[in-house]
């Protein structure tokens, strides 16, 4: 048995040629983000306000067409979420509110309003 290496050679270019697809790089938003989020709980009924920060990280993923998904390894923010004018509507239940995007760094506002508390989240994040 005679192996035809000129066979083996164009058909492995021809798949390289098929393969080889032009790569779309993600959207220049895309990638972790890093900062601190403050909390507050309001409570309505007592008009009492309780405060919390913490260190979190938002990773921003790219689904293209100008979608993305936003979170970390609680949970998300935003799900399948449009961009329109660097701004991304938070679309996870309970809490509604914006991502704003800017060069280097992202800016979160969420509230959730249940009938005795108001919880609101403030975070600036960067890279």
């Amino acid at each position: 048995m005679q192996i035809n290496y000129s066979v083996i050679t164009a058909a492995l270019i021809a798949f390289g040629f098929v393969s080889c697809e032009t790569a779309v790089p993600p959207h220049a938003f895309s990638g972790r983000y890093y900062g601190i989020d403050s909390i507050y709980t309001i409570d309505k009924l007592y008009q009492d306000t309780l405060t919390d920060t913490v260190e979190i990280y938002l990773d921003v993923t790219d689904l293209y067409n100008g979608h993305f998904d936003i979170g970390n390894h609680k949970g998300f923010w935003v799900r399948e979420g449009e961009l329109f004018e660097n701004k991304i509507n938070i679309n996870v239940h309970p809490f509604s509110g914006k991502i704003r995007f800017y060069k280097d760094s992202i800016v979160l506002r969420a509230e959730y309003d249940e009938s005795n508390y108001l919880v609101k989240h403030t975070s600036t994040l960067t890279r």
